[in-house]
This record gives structure tokens, sequence and C-alpha cells, in this order.
């Protein structure tokens, strides 16, 4: 294609106002070659001076010469129309969300095969695999496990009563000068959990796993700004929870606790803390089996992050990386959520 048949009726200074007012990046650098064209190049000059394949420069060149410089935008093409009818799709959904069991599948969970099974037998439509996949997604789902939740949970009115609860007495506590603090405990081994890693593409490293089960148990609090505290212990039991909420306690200068309803957070233990300490101990319950509401479980996940893919050689030496990830702040403190925190 020469200079002369390329765009025979267009100017170079057109196509110049054009590149002027072009927003898209890839329009104008299509705009930048057809001026270059115009202007004698070859196809092989354009692509070393575009740093582009000169396959990619004759593509767009031949493209904008057959249908004019519209054509350095790409036309978005409307795919085949959907089988299903819009009613269909809206049933699909509910079936989908009413889950598998109920229409005699034999399954738990929905697979892309079990749904073009559904739809052929609901109604009466054909669909390959690749189409169910992309069709589902349409319909706004998403491949995903559903988070575990114990039945007897707190429910959402509950739930969003304690939380204006708990910024009341949070703004109530901070003017008497005594922060909020989230509290909870995990257990650790000397074997770190196995997690994904960057790991070179070829091959697939070796994670150690012990039989070995033994493990103490750490107990932390998490406060405003950054503040936190942890401890560990053999076990955790309301010996243990006394003599860390009393250190807690003494650290930050009487703090108001949050913490689960586990049996050893109970009275009893806010009783033998006051004993311990002399001073009153504020203890905040969360609804139950409603941890989400813990920024702390947040936390182990941190914690647990940063001791993966490890085998240490006693519980110690698992304790004292774990401490030593926190002195040196290498494992991240999590943020108090915002109904624990003064408005």
């Amino acid at each position: 294609m020469g200079r002369e048949k390329f765009l025979p009726h267009t100017k170079t200074d057109y196509l110049r106002k054009a590149l002027k007012k072009e927003k898209d990046p890839k329009a104008r650098t299509k705009l930048v070659a057809c001026i270059h064209k115009k202007e004698g190049k070859t196809n092989v000059e354009i692509a070393d001076i575009l740093k582009v394949p000169r396959s990619t420069v004759g593509y767009w060149l031949s493209n904008i010469s057959r249908g004019g410089i519209r054509r350095r935008r790409a036309i978005k093409r409307k795919g085949a129309a959907c089988k299903l009818n819009k009613e269909q799709r809206k049933q699909l959904v509910r079936n989908m969300m009413a889950g598998s069991g109920k229409f005699g599948l034999g399954a738990g969970t929905w697979t892309v095969p079990l749904v073009a099974r559904h739809i052929k037998k609901e109604f009466g439509v054909d669909y390959d695999l690749h189409s169910v996949w992309e069709l589902i997604r349409r319909l706004g789902f998403s491949y995903k496990a559903p988070r575990p939740a114990n039945p007897k949970r707190a429910g959402p009115k509950e739930r969003e009563e304690f939380k204006k609860k708990a910024a009341r007495l949070a703004a109530r506590y901070k003017k008497a000068g005594r922060d909020s603090f989230a509290v909870d405990e995990m257990h650790l081994g000397k074997q770190g959990r196995v997690h994904k890693d960057w790991l070179l593409r070829h091959g697939r490293p070796i994670a150690p796993v012990s039989p070995n089960r033994s493990r103490i148990s750490i107990i932390g609090a998490i406060g405003p700004g950054g503040k936190s505290f942890f401890k560990t212990y053999e076990t955790a039991n309301s010996e243990n929870m006394a003599d860390f909420l009393a250190a807690l306690h003494k650290k930050f200068d009487r703090p108001i606790v949050f913490m689960d309803n586990a049996s050893y957070h109970g009275e009893k233990v806010l009783e033998e803390v006051s004993r311990i300490t002399g001073d009153e101990v504020v203890a905040v319950y969360f609804p139950k089996y409603t941890p989400e509401l813990n920024p702390t479980e947040t936390q182990w996940v941190a914690i647990r992050r940063y001791l993966a893919n490890n085998m240490y050689d006693s519980i110690d030496d698992a304790c004292d990386a774990l401490m030593d990830g926190l002195k040196n702040k290498l494992i991240r403190i999590v943020k108090l959520h915002d109904y624990l925190l003064p408005s």
C-alpha cells in the first residue's frame, strides 16, 4: 500500500487535528501510524518508530484503509444471544440460590456440569460447559466457599445492637482515659501451617510436617493506634487468662476488654483479675458465635501467615520466632474495628 493509495481523500492535517482531540491511547497510536504512512514511511519504519510488530502496523493500516479513520477505535461486537430468556434467567438464579439438593441432583453444591444438566431438565436448552460457566458469571455468581457459621450464632439485629453498644462504651471510657482492647487466644504448634508463597513456576518445594501435636496457647489483645499485647502459655485456661488480663491491665492503665463467651472468660476470671490488680475490670462480651466481630481473629491470620511453611525444632523455637516477629514489627498488627473506637 503506497503513500498515494492510503486514505487518498484524507489530508495529513486532518489526521493531526484528530490526533489532538483523541484521548484513547491505542487510537492515538494508530493515528500516529497513519500520519507516518501519509508521510511516505514504510510499515517496517513505522513499526520501528512505534516499537510494535510489523504485522500489527499492517493490520491497523489495512483496517483504516478499508473503513476510514473511524476504525482507529475497536468495534464492540455483540456476542451470541442468550439461549434463555429473561424470565428463565431469573428462575435459574432463584434455583441456584435455593441449592442443588432441592432439585434431586444428589449433590450439595452446584458444579458447571450440574448446572448444565439442570438447564436441560428445567428449560430444555442445551449448553456446552464453557457457555454455562460464562452464563453463571453473567448472572452474578462467583466460585467461592461460604463462610462457616454456627447455627446458634446471634442474628443480624443482635449484632447491630452490639456494635452500637460497643461504640457508646468505647466513647464513654475513652473520656475517662481508658482504651478499648479486643482479646482472644489461639494455639501454636512447632509446625507452621502450609500456605501459598512466591515460588518458581517449575517444581514444587516440600514443607515438612511433624506428627508431634504438642502446642502452646497465645493470648493476645489488639488496641487503638497499633497498640498490642501478647503472652504465651502452656494452655488457655481461667488461671492463665486472669494472669494475662492482669498484665494487660497494668501495661495499658485499666483498659476495657472485649472478649468472646469462652468458659474461661467468665465472672470468676474477672474477679481474680480485680483481686490481683485491686481495681475493677470492665469486660464486654461479643454476641455468641460471632468471630467476625473480633479483630483479633484477623490478627491470628497474620501470625499464621508469618510462621507458615516452617518446621521448628521445638515449641520454644516457634514461640521465639513469633515474639521476634512481633518485636521487630515483621508481623502486621491489625486495626480495631470502627465500632470499638470512640467517634
